[in-house]
């Protein structure tokens, strides 16, 4: 196909489908982040453990959100989660992500700092974090709670809020 052909074909696949505001970032390490300002510009908040590494942030420009993860020493896991606000004791998301994120172990803690909402899931033995950053005006969301606490993942159900 000539070249001018697929650059019309590629403008017209621009335009029906957009370009879409996603940013991915990739830091080996905090310092490597600090220098280009993550923490500064809002995308991650500065009380994340000092050793943490292998961050990746996927930042929506368009609704100011964000999703991500990075690891750190599991040394440094009480100090971090002493600084969040500790959710249910066993709630069930209800996304997807968030579901297949609490069968793997781990635990949500929040943080809300100005207009934004920091959920964090945390593996503390493991020094992992998977996080999500929306407006803290947003509807919260919604959790399933366990009604029978047979076991610890408690698949009976009732609803409820954050």
């Amino acid at each position: 196909m000539p070249i001018m052909k697929q650059l019309a074909v590629l403008l017209i696949a621009m335009l029906l489908f957009g370009c879409g505001d996603t940013v991915t970032s990739r830091y080996a390490t905090r310092a490597e982040a600090e220098q280009d300002r993550l923490f500064a510009r809002g995308w991650l908040p500065g009380i994340i453990p000092a050793s943490s590494r292998k961050i990746v942030t996927k930042n929506d420009l368009d609704v100011n959100t964000s999703r991500g993860s990075f690891s750190f020493n599991p040394e440094e896991a009480a100090d971090f989660i002493a600084r969040l606000v500790e959710l249910d004791a066993d709630p069930i998301p209800s996304d997807p992500e968030q579901l297949r994120i609490w069968e793997k172990g781990y635990n949500p803690y929040e943080l809300i700092q100005s207009d934004s909402r920091w959920l964090f899931y945390i593996h503390a033995t493991k020094g992992h974090c998977e996080y999500w950053l929306s407006d803290a005006k947003r509807k919260s969301n919604r959790y399933v709670k366990p009604m029978l606490n047979t076991s610890p993942r408690n698949t009976r159900t009732m609803e409820g809020q954050l």
